[in-house]
């Protein structure tokens, strides 16, 4: 298919998807959402935001955080969560709910698999520059959080590092012994 009648199908897909989180149909959509809209990347992520401005109310809001939230995607859509932000109220449970989002590490691997994850959300937090007040404060708030989680992260990873070592260095004196 030529790439126009390809956007518009994938639109008209996620229109389909949002149709079936309003039914609150969970089971259904998380069978069906990568078949019908694929994994999420830019081009979907400018698709929910063409969609957010065509519906712009919190019930939509909603239904796309419960779609981010069956993409297990974090700071991959913060065009979205941006938008959604800007929209709601400072005290909003929704904030809670793109916090959850974003804590979320994914698959990680290596020694620093869950430090390096927060470390990566950190940095990435640190690199917005959002002019908007109250995304300027969530920003800064994500900032110390993922900074303090990665450092703890790491030290608890250090020390049970030092343990295992100075667990293996003395059961292997007495294997020499």
């Amino acid at each position: 298919t030529d790439c126009s009648n390809y956007k518009e199908e994938r639109y008209s897909n996620l229109s389909l998807c949002m149709e079936i989180l309003e039914e609150n149909d969970y089971y259904k959509i998380s069978n069906y959402i990568h078949y019908l809209i694929g994994e999420y990347n830019d081009e979907l992520g400018n698709d929910i935001l063409e969609y957010l401005n065509e519906n712009d109310n919190y019930e939509t809001y909603t239904k796309v955080i419960d779609l981010c939230r069956l993409f297990a995607v974090s700071t991959s859509c913060w065009k979205v969560f941006e938008f959604i932000i800007s929209k709601v109220d400072e005290n909003d449970k929704i904030l809670n709910e793109i916090d959850c989002l974003l804590f979320d590490t994914g698959v990680v691997s290596g020694e620093y698999g869950i430090a390096n994850s927060f470390n990566n959300k950190y940095l990435f937090f640190k690199s917005l520059k959002p002019k908007d007040k109250k995304l300027k404060r969530f920003v800064s708030e994500e900032i110390k959080r993922f900074k303090t989680l990665y450092q703890d992260e790491k030290n608890r990873r250090d020390k049970s590092i030092i343990k295992d070592e100075t667990k293996y260095k003395l059961e292997n004196n007495k294997v020499d012994d």
